[in-house]
């Protein structure tokens, strides 16, 4: 082959030979057999220059094979990128000592070439190399495709969790370095919208469009999401659209995207979209392989997920049975297990030892038990009898039955009366034990007792009445006697019978039953309405729970407490009437400040109320403002009077009303601290007021509202050295010092009112 190829070679490139030379036939033999090689064959000298090349790689140089003769094969065929020193296939060829065949690699962008070299040694005096070109992408393409599935394989095998599993899958899809881009992204509702969790290549600032593209179902994705539960994987061109995800992946150059779907439990659970840059990719090889790689990550999630399930009934099962022996162990309830199919106790806790005094070994068998346990033969009998219907009323019902009482028998001898309650798990059966005796061994004692209490209530002087659903059921003398009539008329009626309430009204008896304190009016016999007080609390009465009730009449009381009440308004009123002759006093000696006082009075209590304040201390304020200047009865009239400002020595004078007032007032025994509030009406916030320069928190808080009421009546009214400065002039002064020297929480509250609510200021 070699001598043939030779001498074709040399037949094309030396002198035409004679006609009886066999080198033309040679040479169209050879060169026959060397065009059907499939795959770019070419003969280079050692420094790369083409001596001949077949048909393939003439198509390969997309170019007639006779024109590559004498071009450099380098050029045509390898990375002209690469200076010929750095060419893995010419610095082999370079190598003059090379006599191995070589098998080398070069790749132009994503295509992978692989270069078969051989020397031809001996056939001419220089070197000669065959170059054989085979297009090995696609092989190369699939053995990462086949190294990421068993790169997925692996993760299968060694991942634990599912997010494991899904972080391993994404690290093998990202090492493959096979697509440009790639997201994973999960659902929890087997439905639209999908969260992103994972991406690869992705522009952080195209991570919202692609996150709706996955929760908008008229998205592309959105569409394609119903089909992914069935068919696993989606592959769709990437086509013009508007949209800015889109867009971007036609920038990348991107032109196939194709969907994975994770399925759970039949659900899809997450998805793995894979974006490629290349025609080639997402063919049928590949299709299968992404289609395995799915079907393998859906099996070993619901592995998972079963392993986790039964991870998880193991667990509670052993959590359960941790808890029932932690139950039964610790239950103050006497307990024990015995088998169905045998009649041994199985268990004893140590409730039913310190109950009984036995212990398991002593009561093992059934035997033992009723020779023990039930010393009488014939209720050793029935009691066994007992059991065995117990058992299958249990096995055909599921529920636990109650035995009736038994006497059981100690192991000191004494004898306790108690009730068992069963219940079946399995074959054994729960056994659960309450004592009765001491409750059968007081009910003697109780009913007794019930008996010296109702003697006791019936010589009682305060009326009692017992009721249950509303009805008497039982009233005593005394409460016989305050509604006029006897126990034969009241017992079984309802309560509202008597009553002047309708059945809907309230309060009614539903309160008692609660606990609750009632006052209601009641009929008596001769139409009078009488009021009474009513207290309640929870009795056993007969046996069965009712209401007992504790009854006053309390006519007579609520009479004068109205009557009081009456004469405390008649007292009020008459203080108001004081206050306001004082306050008239004080106007008489100035009568160019004439309802100044009273003006102050009303402003303060208007401030209160918007405040909050509840109204008996409002009208405090106002009782306040109408005597907060009365110390100005020991100045001089002259100086109240005065039609110019007065100076320090008539300040001082003047200043000194606070103090007065507080003298005159301090005495008087009032609800509220008027004097105090009278001697600091002219403090201010930040201590520059008077007379004591009390700031902040000294200054109580009515004398806040009173200074603010009091600024704003004087600055908005006529002054004998001044005319009115008007109310928008007072609100810029009070709104000036507003948190200095004036409480801000007050200023606030009378600048709402003026300006937003339309407050006016009184006549």
């Amino acid at each position: 082959m070699e001598s043939s190829l030779l001498q074709d070679t040399e037949a094309c490139t030396g002198p035409t030979g004679a006609g009886t030379n066999p080198q033309p036939a040679l040479s169209h033999t050879a060169g026959c057999f060397y065009d059907a090689i499939p795959f770019p064959v070419v003969l280079t000298h050692a420094d790369g220059v083409i001596l001949q090349a077949n048909a393939a790689a003439g198509r390969h140089a997309a170019q007639p094979a006779g024109r590559l003769h004498g071009q450099s094969a380098h050029t045509v065929f390898h990375d002209r990128t690469l200076s010929i020193r750095d060419c893995p296939v010419c610095s082999r060829m370079v190598d003059t000592a090379t006599d191995t065949h070589d098998n080398l690699e070069i790749r132009l962008g994503r295509t992978v070439l692989e270069f078969s070299l051989t020397p031809l040694a001996g056939v001419r005096e220089e070197a000669v190399y065959v170059q054989v070109v085979r297009d090995v992408t696609q092989n190369r393409r699939l053995n990462h495709l086949y190294e990421m599935l068993s790169a997925t394989n692996r993760a299968i095998i060694h991942s634990q969790t599912a997010e494991t599993l899904m972080n391993a899958v994404f690290e093998a899809l990202v090492t493959s370095r096979t697509y440009t881009l790639l997201f994973m992204a999960r659902t929890d509702t087997g439905d639209l919208p999908m969260q992103i969790i994972r991406e690869h290549g992705i522009d952080p600032a195209l991570l919202p469009r692609l996150a709706l593209n996955l929760g908008t179902p008229d998205s592309v994705f959105g569409q394609a999401f119903p089909r992914l539960a069935e068919e696993r994987l989606i592959c769709f061109p990437v086509a013009a659209a508007d949209d800015a995800w889109t867009q971007y992946l036609l920038r990348k150059g991107i032109t196939n995207r194709t969907v994975l779907s994770v399925l759970c439990n039949g659900k899809v659970c997450g998805a793995i979209g894979l974006y490629a840059d290349h025609p080639e990719a997402f063919d049928a090889a590949e299709m299968r392989l992404l289609h395995e790689m799915a079907e393998d990550i859906t099996f070993a999630l619901n592995g998972m997920q079963a392993e986790e399930r039964h991870q998880a009934i193991r667990a509670q099962a052993d959590l359960s049975d941790l808890r029932f022996r932690e139950v039964f162990e610790s239950s103050p309830t006497p307990m024990h297990i015995m088998s169905t199919l045998t009649g041994e106790n199985l268990a004893v806790n140590p409730a039913i030892r310190a109950w009984l005094g036995y212990t398991l070994e002593e009561i093992r068998t059934v035997e033992a038990c009723f020779e023990r346990v039930y010393a009488n033969p014939e209720m050793a009998r029935s009691v066994w009898t007992l059991w065995q219907q117990d058992i299958a009323t249990i096995s055909a019902t599921g529920t636990s039955v109650r035995s009736p009482e038994l006497t059981l028998r100690c192991k000191d001898g004494s004898l306790r009366i108690a009730r068992a309650t069963m219940t079946l798990v399995g074959t054994d059966a729960i056994i659960a034990w309450d004592d009765l005796t001491e409750i059968r061994r007081s009910a003697s004692a109780l009913q007794e007792s019930e008996q010296r209490f109702r003697g006791m209530i019936e010589q009682t002087i305060t009326g009692i009445f017992v009721h249950r659903d509303g009805r008497y059921v039982y009233v005593n003398p005394r409460y016989c006697s305050m509604l006029g009539r006897n126990a034969g008329e009241l017992t079984g009626e309802d309560f509202q019978t008597f009553t002047p309430l309708s059945p809907d009204s309230s309060p009614t008896l539903s309160s008692l039953a609660h606990g609750e304190l009632l006052t209601v009016h009641c009929h008596h016999r001769d139409g009078r309405l009488i009021e009474l007080g009513l207290k309640s609390g929870p009795i056993l009465w007969d046996g069965q729970p009712a209401t007992i009730v504790m009854a006053e009449d309390i006519t007579e009381r609520t009479r004068m407490e109205q009557q009081n009440a009456r004469y405390l308004q008649q007292l009020e009123t008459s203080m108001q009437g004081t206050l306001l002759a004082l306050s008239n006093m004080v106007e008489l000696r100035d009568p160019y400040t004439a309802g100044h006082e009273r003006r102050v009075s009303l402003i303060a209590g208007a401030i209160g109320r918007h405040l909050g304040w509840d109204e008996p201390r409002c009208r405090e304020l106002e009782m306040i403002g109408l005597i907060h200047d009365i110390g100005k009865i020991a100045v001089p009239s002259e100086l109240l009077t005065r039609p110019r400002r007065l100076n320090d020595i008539e300040m001082d004078l003047i200043r000194e009303h606070a103090h007065t007032g507080f003298e005159i007032l301090r005495d008087i025994p009032f609800n509220a601290p008027v004097a105090e509030v009278v001697y600091q009406h002219h403090e201010r916030m930040d201590g520059s007021g008077y007379p004591r320069g009390l700031k902040g928190d000294d200054i109580l808080p009515a004398a806040r509202v009173i200074a603010v009421a009091d600024v704003l009546e004087s600055m908005a009214s006529h002054r004998p050295y001044r005319p009115a400065l008007g109310v928008d002039a007072a609100l810029a002064e009070l709104e000036g010092g507003r948190g200095v020297i004036y409480d801000a929480g007050v200023v606030d509250a009378l600048l709402e009112m003026v300006r937003h609510q339309g407050y006016c200021l009184p006549d």
